[in-house]
């Protein structure tokens, strides 16, 4: 069974006059910007998972690409950057999937 707790906070410019708000608290306007904070220990779990995926995932196209040497520096140049837009995009997507709005 999934559970439907959000695991994201999001807050986007309509958010920015509304009593909790974060731009509200720290005296600065929003300025057009989104921000997105884990409110639970998941999305702290996902965002651990993201970056520890992120970064290492280059490490080893690289790491192959020296140890074997069977790709060209421009394959692993299109490797590395398909693998980051995935990663990104995957993560958005799940943060999308699991935020909640500020309640009004």
């Amino acid at each position: 069974m999934s559970s439907t707790k959000p695991w994201f906070l999001l807050m986007t410019p309509a958010d920015a006059n509304q009593p909790g708000s974060e731009w509200k608290r720290e005296g600065a306007a929003s300025k057009g910007k989104i921000s997105v904070r884990p409110i639970a220990t998941e999305g702290w779990a996902a965002l651990g998972i993201f970056v520890a995926i992120w970064t290492t995932g280059p490490l080893l196209i690289w790491a192959f690409v020296f140890i074997s040497e069977s790709l060209s520096i421009m394959t692993a140049v299109i490797a590395t950057v398909a693998f980051e837009i995935a990663i990104v995009g995957g993560f958005i997507l799940l943060v999308w999937a699991k935020s909640t709005r500020m309640a009004s």
